[in-house]
């Protein structure tokens, strides 16, 4: 689970979702995907939940 979350925070970090998603109003499957991406960015950065970044993903690689 942690090396998915990495991927995605990886592949959205130089990225603003909120406003990838309000650019592609039309598109509700991709706007799921991006506040899916959104989600995971937030439990990532939040210390209270997975600690340190780094040390999680020490665990599975």
């Amino acid at each position: 689970m942690y090396n998915t979350i990495n991927t995605y925070h990886i592949e959205m970090k130089n990225i603003n979702v909120t406003k990838i998603a309000h650019e592609m109003t039309n598109d509700k499957n991709i706007r799921k995907t991006l506040g899916i991406i959104k989600h995971f960015n937030f439990f990532l950065n939040n210390k209270k939940f997975f600690g340190d970044r780094k040390n999680a993903t020490k665990k599975t690689n």
